[in-house]
């Protein structure tokens, strides 16, 4: 296409472009390649002819944004400003490339600076469009194009240079070119020289690029960058001397910004902690118009110097200063607080300044939140600085100005609230809700501390910003908030103001909660009889559960009040039993109750009722359900039931209380009846029995019942011991045999209180089988039945029975004890003369006393006793003699005769003995001589 038809190709374009405003992207892309194809060495009529038509693209561009002006506002509505923007730069991109592409043309002057400005206009569009890159290649070209025949000596191009090289470096910024902005922006100001009505202009560029910096608060690279671009403002500005303002400005408008940039530059040092450089900057901005930040950054420079005197001063000035923000104010105030010295000064600025700003409800909250959460430790209270921030908080808390602001009420209202009766409407606002959970908050941390005075300052006061009473919520923060009090009161052992608290509690809100509370309380005060009847109330709170109850006990027990704690188990034990499920097992409750009562001497019988719970609950429930399982766990835990009635069973018998020892015995019994069927169990139970049967034995008033519980144990005992006697050891063989012959002993015994006699002879032949079998035993026998053999001729045959047996064991022995069967025989002589006095049976025991004395080698039979009898059946042959009966007499006289032979002693009075006996035969032979007279 020859350069001729290219123009005439683009003039038919460009007519096109003129009659639209909205031109499509085909179009402009068509118009761009024309330009491309434009020749390089084009004729001067063809250079004119670009030239012309370059220029009625620009001018379209000016009349479409001439016409767009007041439209730009509904443009940006429509959300197609941006791309009106870039198609309005792309335009004019193609007017400044062909302009570019026709060249300098003779007749026309400053052709260079003219196609520079476009490109320069284009840039400007471009970079408005966000499109830095573009921009930027734009600037680069109008550059090089003005620069092209070296530096610029003409005005016009120097100040389009200077225009170029703070576009260029405003571009460069966006693209983060940060050194090629330096360099453009030190060209621009060497160009000074020439433009010093730019100063303000070069100097806000400056100002620009700094402000952005200290934007950026984490980078300490920045804050440097910006300290140097605000320092090259400031002197950019003080270099000024004359009218060197652009038209329309004034000198006063660059003073201005001299203070400004110091401002910021007061700022960056401020940010880099260059407390001293601020001061400085300070001290020249003190000089013009006053300015909130001059205070504030006083305020914050004189504190990072610690010179906290002067900063509140700093901080008096900032409040009074009309302009300045509630914000800067709360932040100088803050930094002041830094020093705790300075309180009582920041108290009096807080007033000031929540004067100046009566209705803010920030203030005070942001004010205490400062007081009460940057407090570093909260320890034990003590610190002074933390009580004094506390007790500003509070003074700020309560004042009744401050409360009527955050509750929205009013003065009177606020000042006429006390910490136990709010007034408050509504649900209160979040100021409000702050403020409560600042307070609150506060008052915890100082509880647990223990700082509990302090605490109970703060609870009060929260309860100023409670919401009003007519919500449900609000009813039970209120009842929440007097439980706490209660609890601070408790804890400084107030009792008296506690039980005020929870009663008023409890009247709010009746819950668990309150009434444990009371139960705390009473506990403190040894009050056990209240303290039982609140743990019964405790089931009628709606809430309850019954983990209170357990832990109404271990608060029982550790105020050593036992009563109260097995109070509070039982009723959790009851709960239990009726199948309410509690979380616990019975077997625990059971186990805890029994230990809780052995441990405590008030309620120490209360111990054995619990364990006959247990055992019934075994019964009942089977050893699996009772103790949860069959394993390991469960039997060491049924061990711990027998164990524990064992010894409670022993110490009973030590102190002789059968009654006692005979209950515990028979649930220990049952317990190890439970465990596993082992040797040594097995024993253990037999002795169990054993002692349980002797123990009832010994009861005063043993009845029926009685009688028959024992029974059963001895029977159960006989069953162990033929379980026992298959796996009998040889080291328990002695003790198998000890512990039939007390099963034997205690079962005759039992069976002579049953009146079972006949039972009775039984055991004495059964006994003669077992091994070892003592004749002492038999003896123990006889002497149990001896006090009803007179009354009851079958018990006089158990006695005689079991005396004759116990003979007959001494004299079977090796080596007899023959006092012993002397003792024996003289009581078998009384047993049976308790029968017939002197009868044949006596008669006979005599004569067998003779044999077994004549069987005797001399002195092995007692001699006293032989003296007895020849005494004694002497005197029984009186007696008969007196009554005329000489056969009886003259028996027994020569049963004396026979005896007196084994008594040396006697042997002076056996002449008279002889001569006795023979009157006695001689009497008894004249009384057989003399008929009898009928009567």
């Amino acid at each position: 296409m020859t350069p001729t038809s290219l123009v005439k190709t683009m003039e038919k374009m460009i007519g096109e472009i003129e009659q639209k405003s909205a031109v499509s992207t085909d179009l402009l892309n068509r118009v761009k390649k024309i330009v491309e194809q434009f020749p390089q060495d084009p004729s001067y009529h063809e250079k004119l002819q670009a030239w012309k038509l370059s220029f009625r693209i620009w001018n379209t561009c000016v009349d479409l944004v001439n016409n767009c002006s007041t439209d730009d506002d509904q443009e940006k509505e429509r959300g197609d400003y941006a791309a009106d923007d870039e198609g309005h730069a792309v335009r004019r991109q193609a007017a400044s490339d062909l302009l570019f592409a026709a060249g300098t043309i003779e007749g026309v002057d400053s052709c260079p600076v003219k196609i520079a400005t476009f490109y320069y206009k284009t840039g400007t569009i471009w970079h408005k469009a966000r499109n830095f890159g573009q921009a930027s290649v734009c600037f680069d070209k109008a550059t090089e194009i003005i620069s092209k025949g070296g530096s610029p000596v003409d005005k016009e191009e120097q100040q389009l240079l200077f225009d170029l090289l703070l576009a260029r470096s405003q571009t460069a910024w966006e693209l983060n070119h940060r050194a090629v902005v330096w360099s453009l922006l030190a060209r621009a100001r060497n160009l000074l020289v020439h433009f010093r009505e730019k100063i303000s202009r070069l100097a806000e560029h400056y100002l620009q690029h700094g402000k952005e910096l200290l934007g950026q608060e984490d980078d300490k690279e920045s804050q440097s960058e910006a300290i140097k671009y605000l320092e090259h403002a400031f002197e950019i500005c003080c270099e000024a001397k004359g009218p060197t303002e652009e038209p329309g400005k004034s000198s006063n408008s660059l003073s201005a910004l001299k203070l400004q940039i110091l401002r910021y530059l007061a700022v960056g040092h401020s940010q880099k902690e260059n407390h001293l450089s601020v001061l400085k900057c300070l001290a020249v901005l003190k000089l013009g118009p006053s300015h909130p930040s001059t205070h504030y950054l006083g305020v914050k420079a004189l504190v990072g110097l610690g010179r906290y005197e002067e900063a509140e001063v700093e901080l008096f000035s900032l409040i009074r200063q009309n302009t300045a923000s509630v914000e800067a104010c709360l932040s100088a105030l803050e930094l002041v607080l830094q020093d705790p010295s300075r309180m009582d000064g920041c108290k009096r600025a807080f007033f000031a300044l929540q004067s100046f700003h009566a209705s803010n409800k920030v203030i005070p909250l942001r004010m205490l939140e400062y007081l009460l959460k940057n407090i570093p430790t909260v320890s034990d209270g003590s610190c002074s600085s933390q009580v004094k921030r506390v007790e500003v908080a509070l003074e700020i808390a309560v004042n009744g100005n401050i409360v009527s602001v955050i509750t929205d009420r009013s003065p009177a209202a606020a000042a006429h609230s006390l910490p136990l009766l709010n007034v408050a409407d509504g649900l209160g606002n979040k100021e409000q809700v702050c403020m409560h959970a600042l307070l609150w908050n506060s008052g915890t941390e100082h509880f647990s501390a223990k700082s509990y005075e302090t605490s109970i300052k703060l609870f009060e006061a929260s309860m100023l910003y409670l919401p009003g009473d007519g919500e449900n919520n609000s009813i039970a923060q209120r009842a929440k908030a007097l439980r706490v009090l209660c609890l601070c009161h408790l804890a400084l052992c107030h009792y008296d103001r506690a039980a005020e608290f929870a009663d008023e509690a409890h009247k709010i809100e009746p819950n668990i909660a309150g009434r444990f509370l009371k139960f705390k309380i009473l506990l403190q005060t040894n009050k056990e009889v209240e303290a039982v009847d609140v743990v019964k109330d405790m089931l009628n709170c709606s809430d309850f559960e019954p983990d209170f109850l357990t832990l109404a006990s271990h608060e029982a027990m550790t105020q050593n009040a036992a009563r109260v704690a097995a109070a509070a188990l039982s009723t959790l034990l009851s709960l239990q039993l009726e199948k309410k499920n509690t979380g616990t097992k019975e077997i625990i409750l059971f186990r805890n109750l029994i230990h809780i009562s052995l441990r405590s001497p008030d309620i120490q019988k209360e111990a054995l009722y619990h364990m006959k719970q247990a055992q019934t609950h075994l019964a009942e429930v089977g050893f699996e359900l009772c103790f949860g399982s069959t394993g390991s766990v469960a039997q060491q835990e049924c061990k711990w039931f027998a164990s524990t009635a064992w010894n409670q069973g022993l110490q009973t018998i030590k102190c002789q209380d059968w009654h006692l020892s005979v209950e515990w015995l028979a649930c220990a019994s049952d317990f190890i009846s439970s465990l596993e069927e082992t040797q040594e169990n097995l024993i253990w139970l037999q002795k169990c029995l054993l002692l349980a049967a002797s123990s009832s034995l010994l009861v005063a008033d043993t009845g029926v019942d009685c009688l028959r519980q024992t029974t059963k144990m001895l029977e159960k005992c006989t069953k162990i011991q033929r379980a026992l006697a298959m796996s009998m050891e040889s080291a328990t063989a002695e003790e198998h045999t000890q512990l039939e012959a007390q099963l034997a002993l205690l079962s005759f015994e039992v069976k002579g209180r049953a009146k079972d006699h006949k039972a009775q002879l039984d055991i004495l032949y059964q006994c003669g089988a077992l091994p070892e079998f003592k004749a002492d035993y038999y003896l123990m026998m006889a002497n149990s039945v001896r006090k009803e053999a007179a009354a009851e001729p079958s018990c006089l045959d158990v006695a005689t029975t079991a005396i004759r047996l116990a003979l007959k064991f001494m004299l079977s022995s090796s080596s007899p004890d023959y006092n012993l069967v002397a003792l024996t025989l003289r009581t078998q002589i009384k047993l049976l003369d308790q029968q017939k006095k002197d009868g044949p049976e006596v008669l006979a025991v005599y004569r067998q006393v003779k044999e077994i004395i004549a069987s005797l080698s001399g002195g092995e039979y007692p001699a006293d006793e032989a003296q007895w009898l020849v005494a004694t059946s002497w005197n029984r042959a009186g007696l008969h003699l007196k009554f005329q009966r000489y056969g009886e007499a003259e028996a027994w006289m020569e049963v004396a005769l026979d005896l007196v032979k084994y008594a040396p002693e006697l042997d002076l009075r056996k002449a008279a003995m002889l001569e006795g006996l023979n009157y006695v035969r001689q009497k008894q032979i004249r009384k057989k001589s003399i008929p009898s007279k009928d009567v």
